[in-house]
């Protein structure tokens, strides 16, 4: 549901708080973007240009909202112009997702999704918050390399408002859900209250009896083992998580878009109204592609923004004065260089494949491209995978 009038941005967020009721979360857009809403893992994907819909029961979560279409393949921002670069950022990607994809294995994949999203990684969800002042810094700012700047501009920002279940979650909840049985909304500040405190070396030592509990080597590792038992009561973050951290300082969320399931897609392909691949995506005659003709290669992937009763709030960004009177939080508070998230996420891929390497290496072959493990971690910049991945 929009809302065209553009609002001034401390009457908004005044509006916003008088309105608040738990199950509220807001995310804050700096500009008004084409369609869909998606998170960053999705947004440099081949997508179709138009959306539909689905039943129900063709999807994981039961959403009936807006699908877009997506191939798991990224756009080449060269459009053809420098194939080496092209070749060069596409075995990048194998490789974030390959790391990626081991540490779901260890950390479970609510946990490791919501880390992804703080540590700037490319995430299968779309960061929100429980608190609306945190939405609309993030709208009134813009970025750039140097960072982040509230600068006035001319077209508006938006706010967008959902009311989802917020339940609180357990442990076993933590550790029972995966990519199936996750629900739509993680709520990443509450999950990780449900961890231990310690000190910053405890914190250390805690991932490393982690990992020697969940055997976590590539020849004692068994995912079906550890599936529904990761011992996460064994984690201690620092203190200073509860003030300095992204998750807090954001008052984190996370929301998973839905998809369809792949035994549907034989069926949507009798659909006469999939329409077409967006602009770029041509064939060998540089003729645009039908969308079913790539159905088998992809899925439908939930555009969030047009989710049935989420709200959306044009903001007047017109004015620095305007933008003074909101007090919004400065980005350098919002998005600290350092945090917990980024050492959490490091330190897995070399111990994983350490075992098959002790005597020497061997390539791996992932897709079409053949990986040193030795670069596999190095490229990965451990113990600070966030310089790798958080571009």
């Amino acid at each position: 549901m929009g809302d065209d009038r553009r609002y001034r941005p401390a009457d908004l967020l005044r509006k916003l708080r008088e309105e608040h009721i738990d199950g509220h979360v807001y995310r804050g857009e700096s500009g008004i973007f084409p369609a869909p809403l998606w998170p960053s893992k999705y947004r440099a994907a081949f997508s179709s240009a138009q959306p539909i819909t689905l039943s129900t029961g063709a999807t994981y979560r039961g959403s009936d909202g807006e699908f877009f279409f997506c191939l798991p393949v990224r756009r080449d921002p060269h459009r053809g112009a420098d194939p080496a670069a092209y070749h060069a950022l596409m075995q990048r990607e194998q490789l974030r997702y390959l790391c990626m994809s081991h540490i779901r294995n260890a950390l479970g994949y609510a946990l490791a999704e919501a880390m992804f999203q703080q540590a700037g990684w490319s995430s299968e969800g779309i960061d929100v918050s429980y608190d609306p002042l945190v939405a609309m810094s993030f709208a009134l700012t813009t970025w750039d390399a140097r960072g982040g700047h509230l600068r006035p501009r001319e077209n508006p920002a938006v706010i967008y408002r959902w009311t989802v279940d917020d339940r609180s979650w357990t442990l076993d909840d933590l550790r029972a859900h995966n990519f199936y049985s996750c629900p739509s909304f993680v709520p990443t500040r509450s999950i990780c209250r449900l961890l231990q405190r310690g000190t910053a070396s405890s914190f250390r030592e805690s991932v490393a009896r982690y990992k020697d509990a969940i055997g976590w080597n590539l020849l004692e590792f068994d995912l079906d083992a550890v599936q529904g038992r990761r011992p996460f009561e064994l984690i201690s973050l620092p203190e200073a998580w509860m003030t300095d951290s992204r998750v807090e300082r954001q008052a984190a969320g996370l929301i998973i878009p839905d998809q369809s399931r792949p035994e549907v897609l034989a069926e949507l392909a009798r659909r006469d109204d999939l329409g077409m691949m967006c602009d770029d995506a041509r064939d060998d005659r540089g003729d645009r592609v039908p969308v079913g003709r790539v159905l088998s290669g992809g899925s439908f992937v939930e555009n969030v923004a047009a989710r049935p009763g989420v709200e959306r709030f044009l903001v007047d960004v017109s004015s620095s004065k305007g933008i003074e009177e909101a007090s919004p939080i400065s980005p350098d508070v919002l998005l600290p260089t350092t945090d917990a998230s980024f050492d959490l996420l490091a330190n897995w891929i070399s111990p994983y494949y350490a075992p098959a390497v002790q005597y020497g290496t061997m390539p791996l072959e992932v897709g079409q491209i053949f990986i040193d493990p030795i670069a596999l971690w190095t490229a990965l910049g451990e113990p600070e995978p966030e310089r790798q991945f958080s571009r």
